[in-house]
């Protein structure tokens, strides 16, 4: 279960203009790998995939989702 979406990726920083050319799947697949990621970590403490979160997980998704478009 992806924690972000797409309108999450510019809505925590990263510009719309930077996501042009880039497919919403592609973005799609980003945050999921990138919530697979998140969920890595957070599963010796909790069960995953968390079903009530806050923004700080989901602007840390988006972080590495972005991190993932902007240089592959």
């Amino acid at each position: 279960m992806p924690y972000a979406t797409t309108t999450d990726l510019t809505r925590f920083g990263l510009p719309s203009a930077a996501l042009t050319g880039i497919s919403s799947t592609t973005q799609e697949e980003a945050i999921s790998a990138a919530s697979s990621f998140a969920d890595s970590y957070l599963r010796s403490r909790y069960t995953v995939p968390l079903t009530a979160y806050g923004d700080d997980l989901t602007q840390c998704v988006c972080a590495l989702a972005a991190e993932t478009l902007l240089t592959s």
